[in-house]
């Protein structure tokens, strides 16, 4: 039998013990061999959610006729902060 991934767990683990499944790394819940579902820490989650919303920011920018580098150096001044 190979290792136990630590990125896995089974459905039947997550029910036993559901706050085992918050970790540092996400953890894939399986079903058999199949992901049912994904569980992330909530600072991790909010990571992920920062991340989706500057891409999709980013690409209103670029829809709205700014090149390349104006998206950039906007992107840039927003993660920065007001000086």
């Amino acid at each position: 039998m190979p290792p136990k991934n630590p990125y896995q767990m089974s459905l039947l683990e997550v029910q036993k013990s559901p706050m085992s499944a918050v970790r540092d790394a996400p953890v894939a819940v399986m079903f058999g061999e199949e992901p049912l579902f994904y569980v992330l820490a909530p600072e991790r989650y909010e990571a992920l959610l920062e991340k989706v919303s500057k891409a999709k920011l980013a690409d209103l920018m670029r829809a709205s006729g700014m090149t390349e580098e104006e998206v950039q150096t906007e992107m840039a001044s927003m993660d920065s902060g007001p000086k």
